[in-house]
C-alpha cells in the first residue's frame, strides 16, 4: 500500500524522553525553521496540538493517546525491536525473551485502523572485532534491550557471545523487528 502525503512540512515536533537527547536535538536543529522538541514519556504528557504524522522507532508509545495527537486521517508509523531481536546474544547472557512489544489488536483497541503490519527478521553482520567491540558498548538497557557493555566486562560472556555466531570472517546476529502504519479514524 502506498500513502500519500503533501511534500512540504509545515512544521515538525520531536519527542525524546531523555532530556539530554532533546537538548542535543535542539543544538542540531537550531537552523532549521518550524522544528520544535520537547521532553516528554510515552504519555505524551508535554505534548499539544495534534499532528497528521506520528513516527515512532524503537521507543515506548501510549498507543491509546496517540488518536488524541493525530488529526482525522492522521497515520501513525512505528517500527519497534522485535522479542527475538539478537536471539544469540541474549542466549549467551542468559536473557529471556521479552513478549512481542506490538500487536495487531492493539490498533483496533486504541481507536486506530491498522493500514501495514510486517514482522520481519535480518542478518546484522560486524566484520572486525573492534567494531563489534563498539556495537556492544553502545548496547544498554535504556536503547536497548540487551546490556552489552556488561558483556564486554565478562570475559566468559563474551567468550559466550562468539561461540556458535562467528563465521570465518564477521560475527552474525539478527534484528527483528516489526513495523505497523495505522490511521486515526474519523
Amino acid at each position: 500500500m502506498l500513502l500519500s502525503f503533501e511534500p512540504v512540512i509545515r512544521s515538525g515536533l520531536g519527542i525524546d524522553l531523555d532530556s539530554h537527547m532533546v537538548t542535543v536535538a535542539v543544538e542540531n536543529g537550531r537552523d532549521i525553521p518550524n522544528v520544535s522538541f520537547v521532553c516528554s514519556s510515552h504519555e505524551l504528557e508535554n505534548v499539544n496540538g495534534r499532528f497528521d504524522v506520528a513516527l515512532n522507532r524503537h521507543a515506548p508509545f501510549a498507543l491509546k493517546k496517540l488518536p488524541a495527537r493525530l488529526k482525522t486521517g492522521g497515520v501513525f508509523i512505528t517500527q519497534q525491536v522485535g522479542e527475538r531481536n539478537m536471539a544469540n546474544v541474549k542466549q549467551a547472557l542468559g536473557q529471556t525473551t521479552a513478549n512481542a512489544p506490538i500487536a495487531p489488536e492493539m490498533f483496533d483497541d486504541a481507536g486506530l485502523d491498522l493500514l501495514e503490519f510486517c514482522e520481519y527478521d535480518v542478518d546484522y553482520v560486524v566484520q572486525d572485532i573492534e567494531s563489534l567491540i563498539f556495537w556492544l558498548g553502545a548496547l544498554d538497557l535504556l536503547h536497548a534491550d540487551v546490556d552489552g557493555s556488561g558483556a564486554i566486562a565478562d570475559v566468559d560472556a563474551f567468550n559466550a557471545i562468539l561461540h556458535g555466531s562467528v563465521t570465518e570472517r564477521e560475527f552474525v546476529t539478527n534484528e527483528h523487528r516489526y513495523l505497523a502504519v495505522a490511521r486515526a479514524r474519523s
